[in-house]
């Protein structure tokens, strides 16, 4: 007969949110195995199925940045937003840049700098009001500070009030440098540059074809914020283009001749 193993109060275990974050990341960011997925291609006016390899909790916890700066524009109308995506997702970072009003950089009740509240601590957010801004993504207060806990390095870019605010998280926010304020700043807006931990994820990586998808998309669905991108497929060779609302109704059109095509050549296919 088996023997029951004892269950004693040294059993329960009590975890930080970044230590549980880091060791159960499904919960926060989905999926932390291997999926195979096929993508659709854009490629001189034709579709083309491609067959890719990736961790979706990595998708997302790139997602989450992005995510970050498409609800600062939800509700704002000036002229001349753009967002930035600069990826390497070979070597698994990234930088996502926006030039909306910028994070808060006061001094929080909390006693710390607004950023690293944002960014460093669980459950921190603007949206838990019911004033809430509409239209927006982010609505638990989780995704950013998870996307650091799971990065090797996690950088703040803030320029707002005339000052820029610079941070750097380190080692799954274990480690965070002095807040750099200085003013003279005559621009606004965030710009996160992180670093996946290997450790976390058991690859990092993504795809260089699946960042070019998630621009296209966001390119299709928000037709007034233009989006600057670079996919970096290696450290020497990139591909960057600058999608405005004219370049994305002239590929909405294109788009729906690929579509038709594609359709068709599955209908007419011989086996």
């Amino acid at each position: 007969m088996v023997k029951k193993k004892e269950y004693t109060a040294e059993d329960i275990k009590v975890l930080d949110d970044r230590s549980h974050v880091r060791l159960r990341t499904q919960i926060y960011l989905g999926n932390m195995n291997k999926v195979v997925y096929n993508i659709p291609l854009f490629v001189n006016d034709k579709i083309k199925i491609k067959e890719v390899e990736f961790i979706p909790a990595v998708y997302k916890a790139v997602g989450e940045i992005i995510d970050n700066s498409i609800d600062e524009f939800a509700n704002t109308t000036f002229a001349g937003k753009v967002l930035s995506i600069d990826a390497n997702p070979v070597l698994g970072t990234y930088t996502i840049s926006d030039n909306g009003r910028g994070v808060p950089i006061d001094m929080h009740s909390s006693g710390k700098h607004t950023p690293e509240v944002v960014f460093g601590s669980l459950r921190s957010g603007r949206n838990f009001t019911d004033d809430k801004e509409a239209g927006v993504i982010g609505m638990n207060g989780v995704g950013s500070a998870c996307t650091n806990y799971c990065s090797v390095e996690f950088s703040v870019d803030i320029h707002r009030d005339g000052k820029r605010y610079r941070q750097t998280f380190s080692n799954g926010a274990t480690e965070i440098s002095k807040p750099s304020i200085r003013a003279g700043s005559d621009k606004t807006g965030t710009s996160i540059s992180f670093q996946l931990d290997s450790e976390v994820f058991e690859d990092p990586t993504l795809p260089p074809e699946l960042m070019q998808n998630r621009a296209i998309e966001l390119a299709l669905l928000i037709l007034d914020l233009p989006l600057n991108i670079m996919v970096r497929s290696t450290s020497t060779k990139m591909v960057s283009k600058l999608l405005s609302p004219k370049y994305q109704t002239i590929t909405i059109l294109s788009l729906n001749k690929m579509v038709m095509n594609f359709m068709l050549s599955l209908m007419f296919r011989k086996d």
